[in-house]
């Protein structure tokens, strides 16, 4: 889910559902807790990372795995 985040820069809270594969009331608990820990971070009803710095770590991250992925 964070990965998608990183690619997308910003979901809603529907798209981060979809992603998870869970209802949007499921999801909350999660949600809470990312953004407590400071991963995920609300703005006008959609969600980014949390800082600049985990969101380059983890598309650099999520790049690589890709790329290692492909035949």
């Amino acid at each position: 889910m964070l990965e998608d985040v990183a690619r997308e820069s910003r979901r809603t809270r529907r798209e981060l559902a979809q992603v998870a594969a869970r209802s949007e009331e499921a999801l909350e608990p999660l949600l809470y807790g990312l953004t407590r820990l400071g991963y995920l971070s609300p703005e006008n009803g959609e969600y980014r990372l949390g800082n600049w710095f985990f969101e380059r770590w983890l598309r650099r991250v999520s790049a690589a795995r890709t790329s290692e992925a492909r035949p």
